[in-house]
């Protein structure tokens, strides 16, 4: 028994290495498959959303005008956020700046008070001199073009704000609230919503738009400063990579259409 059974154990560990080759193998190969069924999505809703937005622009000709008058509400407050799931290029970066200084004359032109633009790399913050002098002549050139006036700065504003930015203010409002605390001799029970709003500046977008990364169903706002968003609407366009006005149009009707209760 003791001679078989050592036999036995020989031809076990003869066979186990096999059986392990055989497991890894096929473990490799199989996420191998996914991976590339992944990538097969993801040009399959790149291609579909390229070939949507070609066929809006022939179908759908831009006419600012009538969908104004169409719109039941528009926001006051438009945030455009740029993925920061993608590695761009300074041409792509070129693109983007081109399509969001366009964008910012048709939120003017719709009644949108307040566009920002935000960039958790910090890559557009840290062009934004170019980038308002390309707005202010795009701006310009629209206004000439369609005989309209051209805003004041009362009229309509365009911010760039990043990932530091968000940090900033939230190290900020941790600093005059504890000032605040301990001038007045208060516990910490006594920062509430009102004490926040107070310490950290700016207003809830009403609509932001999320865009250029990778196609996903799952909302990643890249880092914005949660304070803010406190009644603001999503929309979810990462598999969109031009901001055209068939995304604009199509973002601001289904704006529009969502019924805000505020919590009611």
């Amino acid at each position: 028994m003791g001679l078989a059974s050592r036999y036995s154990t020989q031809g076990h560990a003869q066979h186990h290495p096999f059986v392990e080759a055989v497991v890894h193998g096929g473990s490799v190969t199989l996420l191998y498959l996914v991976h590339i069924l992944y990538l097969v999505y993801l040009a399959g809703r790149s291609v579909q959303t390229t070939l949507w937005q070609r066929w809006q622009q022939f179908q759908l000709p831009m006419d600012l005008d009538s969908d104004k008058q169409r719109l039941k509400k528009v926001p006051a407050h438009l945030c455009i956020v740029v993925s920061s799931e993608l590695h761009r290029s300074d041409s792509d970066w070129h693109a983007i700046i081109h399509d969001l200084c366009q964008v910012a004359c048709w939120a003017w032109h719709m009644g949108i008070e307040t566009l920002t633009l935000f960039d958790a790399s910090g890559k557009l913050k840290s062009l934004a001199i170019p980038i308002y002098k390309q707005h202010d002549l795009m701006l310009h050139d629209w206004c000439h073009i369609h005989g309209l006036q051209v805003p004041s700065q009362d009229d309509f504003l365009l911010t760039i704000a990043s990932l530091d930015d968000a940090h900033n203010d939230l190290v900020h409002a941790a600093r005059h609230a504890h000032q605040h605390l301990v001038s007045n001799q208060l516990s910490t029970n006594a920062i509430d919503q009102t004490l926040v709003n107070a310490l950290i500046p700016g207003t809830d977008p009403d609509l932001m738009i999320v865009y250029d990364g990778l196609p996903h169903d799952f909302l990643y706002i890249n880092g914005y400063s949660p304070w803010h968003l406190k009644n603001t609407e999503f929309i979810n366009a990462t598999h969109y990579h031009r901001f055209d006005y068939a995304l604009f149009s199509h973002c601001l009707y289904k704006y529009a259409k969502v019924e805000q209760r505020f919590g009611r």
